[in-house]
């Protein structure tokens, strides 16, 4: 309680944190609407695992199994509610992981002062990339997580306790279950471990990590070894995104909202400078933040060499993006108080009220020009529309949920593709479109694309029950 009263802004930040992904998920209301393709899948993969059918054996799942492991006490309650609810619960946890990440981050930058532990907090809650990945069900959230725990390692000056860093090794455990990036801060962390603190401690933490990892993927490894390695190592190598060269500096530093191509670029690589001058900075003048930049350096150059991008993406190196951010505006609060009785304190408060002006500018950007909540589904009238369907099949697996098909389809023991592209990878365009043509023709009721909708081995007799925007409903022939 005595912490607490030192530092009233932190449990507000975190509550803050969990009210802007609720915000941008479009209210209470919003948690039902469909957000692209991967909350889907991985919702679906928790449902057929409780179905009994397990991941790369059964069905296609180009990730670690973590995630779906993760997803099945949600798709259970699902079963014996609904789809949606189920689904909609299980988004308002990834937002609970939002909260206590925006938590943790502020205890990691006490480490330098209260002012950086409050900017920390505060850009962890409003950075675009973060809000994308906590406002559903994505991979991210628990590496991020992972990060800061192992973060608050360094916090103190005696060496970490055994049980602090089973735990972090517990955590990055998880992490990589659910995404094999998480290797990559749970690996510089070790090193550092070995390096600031002793080689024993490092070794904890690293079999830690190993033995959650193996305990999670170990039964799917064993019931088909060859396809788990192709799917979540040998595919992930062949995957394609959007954003390649200087084009993906934009998407990185979210900076493509109402702004051609080449001003977004000219922008964003005059933000990423400023990123690294301020990198810089925090490394010469403030030395207890040196991991913080080099964690930062270390994500921001793996992102900018793989070979794809998604927008999911943008949450891997927001935490060492955030405390670079958050030492910044310490060091500028201990000049400012330095020189408080000097004429230079005028020019200082005038640099304080700016940066506290762009500040609300870009609160204001963010509520007004975030991503949008997503497609506002009309559950009851899909729910209604397919009630009498044995075996429902979709293009994209959300729909199946937002129309609480999910689980009847799965309990009719019919055939669901849980993640429709991932099955290009080793097939031809045309034995890939075959597929994708015979297992969606399946279904009593389909879901599938505008474009899709045309094919007339899909759409042949078959009425039209609902069109709008990107989905279109054909009931049985």
């Amino acid at each position: 309680m005595h912490w607490l009263r030192l530092n009233p802004a932190a449990p507000v930040l975190a509550v803050l944190a969990v009210l802007i992904r609720l915000h941008a998920s479009g209210g209470f209301k919003g948690l039902t609407n469909v957000l692209g393709n991967d909350p889907g899948i991985y919702f679906s993969a928790g449902a057929a695992l409780i179905h009994g059918r397990m991941p790369y054996s059964d069905f296609t799942l180009v990730h670690p199994p973590g995630v779906a492991v993760f997803m099945a006490p949600f798709a259970w309650i699902g079963s014996l509610t609904s789809d949606v609810h189920g689904f909609a619960l299980a988004r308002l946890v990834m937002m609970l992981f939002g909260l206590v990440n925006a938590f943790l981050i502020y205890l990691v930058a006490a480490k330098i002062g209260r002012i950086a532990a409050i900017s920390a907090a505060l850009v962890y809650c409003l950075l675009p990339g973060v809000i994308w990945v906590e406002r559903t069900v994505y991979l991210e959230a628990p590496m991020l997580l992972a990060t800061l725990v192992g973060l608050l390692i360094f916090n103190s000056a005696a060496p970490p306790s055994k049980r602090r860093l089973i735990i972090a090794g517990i955590l990055f455990g998880i992490a990589i279950s659910f995404k094999l990036w998480a290797v990559i801060p749970c690996l510089f962390l070790i090193i550092a471990v070995a390096v600031l603190r002793n080689a024993k401690a490092a070794l904890i933490y690293l079999l830690a990590t190993a033995a959650t990892a193996i305990v999670i993927m170990l039964p799917f490894f064993i019931a088909a070894p060859s396809q788990m390695f192709n799917l979540i190592l040998v595919d992930q190598l062949g995957r394609s995104g959007q954003a390649r060269g200087l084009a993906r500096i934009p998407y990185m530093l979210s900076l493509t909202h109402g702004l051609h191509q080449s001003a977004a670029v000219k922008y964003s690589i005059i933000a990423l400078a400023l990123l690294v001058i301020a990198m810089i900075i925090a490394w010469i003048y403030e030395p207890r933040a040196r991991l913080w930049v080099t964690l930062c350096a270390v994500q921001l150059l793996v992102v900018l060499s793989v070979p794809t991008f998604f927008g999911a993406y943008r949450a891997f190196y927001a935490v060492g993006m955030c405390l670079v951010i958050a030492t910044i505006g310490q060091l500028c609060w201990n000049l400012m108080r330095r020189n408080s009785e000097t004429p230079a304190a005028a020019m200082y408060r005038v640099m304080a009220g700016g940066a506290a002006a762009v500040f609300v500018v870009g609160c204001y950007w963010l509520f007004t020009h975030a991503d949008k909540p997503g497609f506002k589904v009309p559950v009851d009238t899909l729910s209604t529309a397919v009630k009498d369907g044995h075996c429902v099949t979709a293009s994209n697996p959300s729909w199946m949920t937002a129309s609480n098909s999910l689980t009847r389809s799965l309990d009719n023991g019919c055939p669901l593709i849980v993640d429709l592209a991932g099955n290009k990878f080793g097939l031809s365009k045309k034995a890939y479109q075959a597929l994708r043509t015979s297992y969606l023709s399946s279904g009593d009721y389909v879901f599938t694309t505008p474009a899709e909708s045309t094919n007339p081995a899909i759409s042949t007799n078959r009425p039209l029950l609902y069109a709008k925007r990107s989905i279109v409903l054909l009931g049985p022939n």
